[in-house]
C-alpha cells in the first residue's frame, strides 16, 4: 500500500496500481485494456471499481498465473475496506474455473479481514520472525553507505546494532 498516500488506500487506487502493474508485466496485455474500457463507455476508471475488476479478471486471462500481492490491507480507508475485500472475491470467483489468480495479502489482524478470509491460508508473523532479515538489510545498507561515506568497520557495526534494536522486528 502507498504509505501516506490516500490515493493508494481505496478500491480504485488500489485496482488501477494493480493494472500499471500486470501491464507493465505483459504490454501486449494493453489492447485489451483499450477495447473493455472503450466498450465500458466510461470516461475513467469508475470510482465503483466493476471496471477495474472487469479489466483485472480479463487481463487474468493473459496469463498462465497472476500472484497478486496487496501490502497493507488494513491501512485502507475503513470504508473502503469492504468493497475492497468483496472485490478481490469478485476476481477469485471470476477466475475459479481457471484457478490461474493467487493474491498475496499482509495486514494486521482485523476483524472484517480475517471474516473475508477465514477459509484462506493465514501466516502470522511475528517482530522475532523478521528480526534476522532486518539486521541483514541494516548489515548490507551500512556496509554500502560505510564504503560512500569511508566509515570504518566499528562505526558500522554500532550503526546496524542500533537501528536493528530500535526496529523491533517492524
Amino acid at each position: 500500500m502507498g504509505y501516506n498516500d490516500p490515493a493508494k488506500r481505496s478500491l480504485n487506487g488500489i485496482a488501477r496500481s494493480l493494472i500499471a502493474q500486470v501491464l507493465a508485466l505483459n504490454p501486449a496485455c494493453l489492447h485489451c485494456l483499450y477495447e473493455r474500457v472503450l466498450s465500458s463507455g466510461e470516461p475513467t476508471l469508475s470510482v465503483s471499481g466493476t471496471l477495474c475488476t472487469q479489466i483485472l479478471t480479463k487481463l487474468a486471462e493473459y496469463h498462465d498465473q497472476l500472484v497478486i500481492g496487496i501490502d497493507g490491507l488494513d491501512e485502507c480507508e475503513e470504508p473502503e475496506k469492504r468493497p475492497i475485500l468483496a472485490r478481490i472475491d469478485s476476481i477469485l470467483k471470476a477466475t475459479k474455473a481457471t484457478r490461474n489468480v493467487r493474491f498475496f495479502m499482509t495486514s494486521r489482524k482485523e476483524p472484517v479481514i480475517e471474516k473475508s478470509f477465514r477459509s484462506a491460508i493465514a501466516l502470522e508473523i511475528r517482530p522475532h520472525h523478521l528480526e534476522t532479515d532486518i539486521k541483514s538489510y541494516v548489515r548490507l545498507r551500512t556496509s554500502e553507505l560505510g564504503e560512500m561515506y569511508s566509515m570504518d568497520a566499528e562505526r558500522q557495526q554500532w550503526i546496524t546494532i542500533e537501528i536493528s534494536r530500535r526496529s523491533h522486528g517492524m
